[in-house]
């Protein structure tokens, strides 16, 4: 797909925007991702571990790309 602008979209629902904010929704989406991606698994169930640091870089770092 062709973009307007040459850089990775960030995909975010309008009706979670509106549910949760905007901040929320960059939030929920990020970790539904990274549960995605996953391969920890324990008692069935996939999980992610990051520190607050490490959510505050990535989550700059995705919206300083705009």
């Amino acid at each position: 797909m062709k973009l307007l602008i040459d850089e990775e979209p960030i995909p975010l629902l309008p009706s979670l925007v509106h549910l949760v904010g905007i901040n929320g929704a960059l939030v929920m989406q990020q970790v539904h991702f990274r549960t995605r991606i996953s391969k920890n698994i324990r008692d069935g169930h996939k999980w992610i571990y990051k520190t607050y640091e490490d959510w505050t870089k990535e989550l700059r770092e995705r919206i300083s790309k705009k």
